[in-house]
Order: C-alpha cells, then structure tokens, then sequence
C-alpha cells in the first residue's frame, strides 16, 4: 500500500464514518466492476460522477467518495479499505491473521494460537479468520501480516523435493 492511501485509509478513520455505511460503499465498489470504471473514467464529467455518488451512496461517505474520484484515486478503494481495517486494528491493539487448515482446530487450539501471536506479536487480541484447504494434506498454514508459517504436509512435501533436488 501506498503512503497516499494510507492517508486516505487515516482520513477516513478521522472521519469516523459508521461500520454500515462504510461496508455499504465498499460493497458497491467491490462488486461492480461498470460502477468503479465509470468513476475511474476521466471522460465522465465530474457532474455525472458526483450524480451517481448522491444515488448510491450513504451521506456520510460520499465526499470521501467524490475525493477519491476528484484525484483519481477512486480504483484504489478496496486498498485503501484494507488500510483502513489495519487501522481499526492497530487503534485496539489487535492484529489480524489467517488460519487455512484441513481439519478444523477445536476451539482450544484456536486459542492457543491466538495467544501465541497475541505474545509474539505484542497484541491484545487477534482477529483470526479461518479457511478450510483440502489441499493441504494435513497441517495448518498461519498467515501473520507479511509472515507465513507453513506446518503443512503439502509444505513439508515441497521443502523435501526441493532438498532432493537441490543434491
């Protein structure tokens, strides 16, 4: 991500606008793709675009909406959303994480790992999203930030024919 939108994932939390309305406007833009091209369009006039923004948005993000457009960050949106999740976060002293598994953990797994990052990675809390991969074989993958531990039978595999190859 970008430092400009950063910013404006920091301007939007300044802006403190509702949960509803925020997943509301990231859902239009996240599932039509005609409606994040017009507005990505310089060849719409300004005008038109601002039109569609007071039909389909929520009052209290359509200016943020129409900045984004104004200086041609709108195809951006979902980044800057993202930014703005890891903000929300980091105000609460959390982090998120990514669990991809085969067989579903029990629940004192789960928080066991949970008190693992919480630990190593000096947080609150963890915000652990869960993704079954059959392909996997057995094992988990944990996905931390920008860091992946791999505990799977498919990454042991991998690690093995790479070994024997590499000799």
């Amino acid at each position: 991500m970008t430092e400009r939108g950063v910013n404006y994932a920091k301007v939007l939390l300044q802006l403190d606008v509702s949960k509803k309305s925020l997943e509301h406007a990231r859902a239009l833009l996240n599932q039509s793709n005609e409606l994040l091209v017009a507005l990505s369009n310089p060849s719409v006039k300004k005008k038109e675009k601002e039109a569609v923004i007071d039909r389909l948005f929520d009052k209290e993000i359509r200016n943020f909406i129409k900045v984004l457009c104004e200086n041609e960050y709108i195809e951006h949106s979902e980044a800057i959303f993202k930014a703005y999740d890891k903000l929300v976060l980091e105000s609460k002293n959390m982090i998120s994480a990514t669990l991809c598994y085969v067989t579903k953990p029990s629940e004192a797994q789960i928080q066991g790992i949970k008190q693992m990052i919480c630990k190593k990675y000096n947080k609150v809390d963890v915000l652990l999203h869960l993704k079954e991969e059959k392909d996997l074989i057995g094992g988990f993958v944990l996905k931390v930030e920008d860091t992946e531990y791999d505990k799977s039978l498919k990454g042991r595999i991998l690690d093995l024919q790479k070994t024997l190859l590499w000799r």
